[in-house]
């Protein structure tokens, strides 16, 4: 790197070179920028910073140093994921095993209402909802979308974000028998149409 470069320079959607650099899956060059003192917590115009990325696309080395270098583990961008809400939809199980040991919330909760076990069990992940079930959570955790949470007189019941319903709903069949397994409360309704787990399942 040159003396005179500015090593931290944003593009028109405030994307770094160190942005690009994990985007494009060279987390050596990331980790040389790093050390060459490019900006850790810089954000894009999503409000994603390195650990939100490294996340999402499933570098360990970038998410480690992100870790180890007090990255916020729980910081949301600007459609309210976290770092583990990424890891969880992409299916990343060593990111959220790396992200819980760190010390993430998997309560954080996104604008869409998901929350770490509704996402995993949208998105059909079932190792990652096994994970977080071995971490403590509840297999009936789930978030409010905004307008639920705005207006708690409106909500019909519990949202599609309930993961026993996520999961039957987007046809994940073994998610839905580990959460029954689990505990998962079988009355659990679909928002709007009021149909429990069984009705959906019956379909």
């Amino acid at each position: 790197v040159a003396r005179d470069c500015d090593i931290n320079a944003s593009n028109d959607t405030k994307e770094t070179p160190l942005h690009w650099a994990c985007l494009a899956g060279r987390s050596e060059i990331a980790l040389y920028l790093l050390e060459k003192g490019a900006d850790l917590f810089a954000r894009t115009s999503a409000g994603n910073s390195l650990v939100h990325l490294s996340s999402e696309y499933g570098h360990e080395d970038l998410l480690l140093h992100c870790l180890g270098r007090g990255a916020e583990v729980d910081a949301r961008n600007h459609r309210g994921d976290s770092a583990l809400l990424l890891a969880c939809r992409r299916g990343w199980l060593r990111g959220v095993q790396l992200l819980l040991d760190g010390g993430a919330d998997a309560q954080v909760c996104n604008q869409e209402g998901y929350c770490a076990m509704s996402m995993a069990c949208s998105e059909g992940r079932t190792a990652v909802a096994r994970e977080l079930l071995a971490h403590g959570e509840s297999p009936d955790a789930a978030g409010q979308s905004q307008s639920q949470s705005q207006s708690q007189s409106q909500s019909q019941g519990p949202s599609r974000r309930v993961p026993l319903i996520a999961a039957i709903l987007n046809g994940f069949e073994d998610l839905a028998v580990l959460l029954a397994q689990q505990g998962a409360e079988l009355d659990a309704r679909e928002e709007g149409s009021g149909a429990t787990a069984l009705h959906l399942a019956a379909r």
